[in-house]
């Protein structure tokens, strides 16, 4: 496969893959202050469970061959765009669903490890529609991460990292690819399977757990039943901000009516 390049384009896709992670680092680590959107890209846009499934259709497109590759990636570019538009429409979809949002991701990984297991003569279909589900299910992580109030530029930054990080890792393993390449890429087919079952049951379990959990009793608590602070003065409640002028009183006097408090005289 490296033999259809010519000399200078088969670095397109390593040289993309050093630029892109030299970016991140100076992003991460050497700017003195990040704005939201590049705290956002950092800690979510390449979060790992969002970065595996993306991995591994990288992978995919490059172990196939160059019609599949582009179609695959138009796929990966269509599916994205309809996740970041239709997020109601594929969340009614999973409505049913405990934590429909948490599943985003253990759902990609599944679709892509399949993908990535499927033989190799129906790699030319299996791939190309595993690129379409994944990309989809991108963008509907994508806008359901986004912290902002619908600013335009965060959907559009996180499609353009992760469209950059599937073209350049597949570009990568297209240029170096060896003979083992295949065996890998079956192993880290399983691997994405494995993990997107184990991390879907976690997040299935959990929201489940959530909502068996019992209510918690909400039973007010009376002044007289609280216990007495020491720090308090005499008369004094802690859960209120004013004091009880007859219980601070030392000298009630029995000529003074009930309540009457002399500091509030004029």
């Amino acid at each position: 496969m490296a033999g259809t390049f010519t000399p200078k384009a088969r670095w397109i896709g390593p040289a993309l893959a050093l630029v892109g992670v030299v970016a991140i680092l100076v992003v991460a680590f050497v700017l003195p202050k990040r704005s939201l959107l590049d705290w956002w890209i950092v800690t979510t846009v390449l979060a790992p469970q969002q970065v595996l499934p993306l991995v591994g259709l990288a992978i995919a497109l490059g172990l196939a061959g160059r019609g599949v590759l582009v179609a695959g990636l138009a796929a990966f570019a269509l599916g994205l765009a309809a996740g970041l538009a239709s997020e109601a429409f594929l969340l009614g979809l999973a409505g049913g669903l405990p934590d429909p949002a948490g599943l985003v991701t253990p759902a990609a990984s599944i679709v892509v490890g399949l993908g990535l297991l499927g033989p190799r003569r129906l790699r030319a279909g299996l791939v190309p529609a595993a690129a379409l589900v994944a990309g989809g299910l991108c963008g509907l992580f994508l806008r359901l991460g986004d912290p902002s109030l619908r600013d335009p530029a965060f959907p559009i930054a996180g499609a353009a990292v992760v469209c950059w990080l599937v073209l350049a890792v597949a570009l990568t393993v297209r240029v170096l690819r060896q003979r083992w390449f295949d065996v890998a890429g079956r192993i880290a087919g399983s691997w994405l399977v494995a993990i997107g079952l184990m991390h879907g049951g976690a997040v299935i379990a959990q929201a489940v757990r959530i909502e068996r959990m019992p209510p918690a009793p909400m039973t007010p608590t009376s002044p007289a039943a609280r216990p007495p602070d020491p720090a308090a003065p005499p008369g004094v409640d802690p859960g209120t901000f004013f004091p009880n002028p007859d219980a601070s009183d030392p000298l009630p006097g029995t000529d003074r009516p009930h309540g009457f408090d002399p500091a509030r005289q004029p």
